[in-house]
């Protein structure tokens, strides 16, 4: 918000993750993660997507089919890891932290395209685009609508994310597009590549902070 208001970007320490320590491997499974509970069971979002998307897999031959797994509650990275092909992730906020830790482990990630996020901005609301109270009177983005979220600069905004900005997240324009894609990824040369870039971004946050020590001890204690 702060960025889409002043214009000003800053440097940024990346979030690298790894709090789990582990990595995905790569397995037999054909079973898609759906993450987040309560996106998937709202009647007017979750459930007829998961409708087409039943009904689009079974163009392909039994053996190739995906199913997909909805998050029931607390579910381990262990299982994350182990159990599921890929995970797909509609994001609710600004940062979600299991973004960073299902990237660092080379998860392949499917996330909906920036012109469908927009699009669902009024049915997956974001913290950040959604104030509750009544005294907040800035040009903030509101997502309330889809007209809303135009007129107050969502796109911008969201395209601002670490989303939009890491590589080898695999997006999707639509149901249609989302089933052809899990269907034909090719998740471990993905996995190998989100993994040599979160070493990428660990080695610049290390950079990043060893610098700022640096600097704070040139100018002595600050205590």
């Amino acid at each position: 918000q702060l960025r889409n208001l002043t214009g000003v970007s800053t440097h940024v320490v990346p979030v690298v993750g790894r709090y789990v320590g582990m990595d995905w491997e790569p397995s037999a499974s054909r079973t898609l993660l759906l993450l987040r509970t309560d996106v998937w069971r709202r009647v007017g979002f979750g459930a007829p997507l998961l409708v087409m998307l039943g009904a689009l897999t079974e163009a392909y031959p039994p053996e190739q089919q995906f199913t997909y797994h909805k998050q029931h509650g607390y579910i381990t990275y262990h299982e994350m890891f182990t159990k599921y092909a890929a995970a797909l992730l509609v994001p609710w906020d600004c940062n979600v932290l299991s973004f960073y830790e299902l990237y660092s482990a080379g998860m392949p990630l499917l996330m909906p395209s920036l012109a469908l996020l927009v699009r669902w901005q009024p049915w997956v609301m974001w913290g950040t685009t959604h104030w509750n109270r009544a005294d907040l009177h800035g040009p903030w983005v509101v997502g309330e609508t889809v007209e809303k979220s135009v007129a107050t600069g969502v796109t911008s905004l969201l395209e601002a994310t670490d989303y939009f900005q890491y590589p080898h997240i695999t997006f999707f324009q639509s149901a249609a597009d989302l089933c052809f894609k899990i269907h034909t990824l090719d998740r471990e040369d993905i996995s190998r590549r989100m993994k040599v870039s979160a070493q990428l971004a660990d080695d610049n946050a290390k950079r990043s902070y060893l610098g700022v020590v640096y600097h704070l001890l040139a100018f002595g204690p600050l205590w």
